[in-house]
């Protein structure tokens, strides 16, 4: 159902003041919906919201944070509704960030495209004054979905806490110094993705831009795409944002399907890597040629 029959229900709706779950989940409210929804929560002090897969933006998210009662939200899941972008993101981490917040379950993101490390790190920051926060869970990362538990214990040094997050997305920090969580990519010293993993030019985009971010890098694999690595793809990943400043000493680009063409796209990126003591380019089609 969508807006017109959720304004039929909404007396019904705001006239129980003892609800505490409310799901509708799976159907077309969109942000009008959303606008509705935000009335009950105005009058009802629901615990437990789910909106996935409703069509809502930032506009209706926002109706939803900033509604009366939304600091006795304990648990709120919004994933798979408009495609996902910053605006949503700085929505979420400013409710997060909040002292009067009462959150301690929240599902984002969307399967229908790669969800931003630069979001994840938002977030993150976002936790670091929280103190209710019990399970993050995030759909459409790079790595499929990540559920993080955060526990008064890791609170307590949440920057390492947050070097151990990102192992999630494959990413592994040097940061014995206690980097600072703005730091913790600049501090990548390797990055591999798991075999088999679906890349697309959206997600090969997306790791272009940590590449950009890198300062320390030295092992980066990308080992194992399901499906050929194409020449836009690879620009993406290695020629958007260059020139790219970091140490890489290996490079794994095994079994991408990729032929002599990606290959000659990439190779004043080769080139360029003076300290490079290992390349992989096993199990793909370069030929005589490549």
């Amino acid at each position: 159902f969508g807006t017109r029959e959720l304004t039929t229900i909404l007396p019904f709706l705001k006239s129980w003041e003892a609800l505490n779950s409310l799901s509708v989940e799976g159907n077309c409210i969109n942000n009008r919906g959303a606008q509705l929804l935000a009335e009950v929560l105005d009058t009802v002090r629901i615990r437990r919201l789910s909106l996935n897969r409703n069509q809502i933006s930032k506009e209706g998210l926002s109706c939803i944070l900033s509604s009366q009662n939304a600091r006795y939200l304990t648990s709120l899941m919004i994933s798979d509704n408009e495609d996902i972008g910053s605006a949503e993101i700085d929505e979420i981490a400013r409710f997060l960030s909040r002292a009067t917040t009462s959150l301690k379950l929240l599902e984002v993101g969307s399967h229908r495209q790669c969800f931003r490390i630069v979001w994840f790190e938002k977030l993150c920051q976002s936790l670091q004054n929280n103190t209710t926060m019990s399970k993050m869970s995030i759909v459409g990362s790079l790595h499929g979905p990540i559920e993080i538990f955060i526990s008064n214990e890791q609170r307590k040094n949440m920057e390492k806490y947050m070097a151990d997050l990102m192992k999630s997305f494959g990413i592994t920090c040097c940061c014995e110094n206690g980097s600072k969580i703005d730091d913790i990519i600049n501090s990548a010293t390797k990055i591999k993705f798991p075999h088999a993993l679906h890349l697309n030019l959206d997600k090969c985009r997306e790791i272009g831009l940590v590449l950009s971010r890198c300062k320390m890098l030295q092992e980066l694999c990308l080992n194992g795409n399901r499906g050929c690595l194409g020449e836009e793809m690879l620009v993406a990943l290695f020629l958007a944002e260059g020139p790219y400043n970091f140490p890489l000493k290996s490079l794994d680009l095994g079994n991408n399907q990729f032929g002599t063409r990606e290959l000659t796209t990439i190779l004043p990126f080769l080139k360029s890597w003076e300290a490079l003591n290992s390349l992989s380019v096993e199990g793909n089609c370069i030929n005589n040629r490549g």
